[in-house]
């Protein structure tokens, strides 16, 4: 026998995948989706998650707004500035070239950008 795969098929192949990715976590949506369907689980689920997927998006917006914080603060320090940025680049790559250790780089320039931050 040939399988169609039509859009019907596909989405209960969807459906399927969806509740067995959810099955070790919640198992009142594998009973719901054996006593009412795998539709209503599937919409059950969605209501349901809504709050929590909410939370998570209010969450990737706040990590997304103190990540681009935190990147205009790096950038305004003196070590990123134009006229220094070509010789700590320069005299990191040499750095890591004598010695081979990022660590050694590190221990360099962060008390450096830390000094030239203000908050030291």
């Amino acid at each position: 026998m040939k399988q169609k795969f039509d859009k019907h098929f596909l989405k209960q192949v969807g459906f399927v995948l969806v509740l067995l990715a959810l099955a070790p976590f919640s198992i009142e949506i594998v009973l719901i989706a054996d006593v009412a369907g795998i539709e209503f689980a599937v919409t059950f689920m969605a209501v349901y998650y809504r709050a929590v997927f909410a939370d998570l998006v209010e969450r990737w917006w706040r990590f997304k707004n103190r990540f681009s914080e935190r990147l205009g603060k790096l950038a305004e320090l003196v070590l990123f500035q134009p006229r220094s940025y070509g010789l700590t680049a320069t005299a990191s790559c040499l750095i890591i070239v004598l010695t081979g250790s990022t660590l050694v780089v590190c221990s360099v320039w962060l008390p450096a950008m830390a000094m030239s931050s203000g908050f030291i």
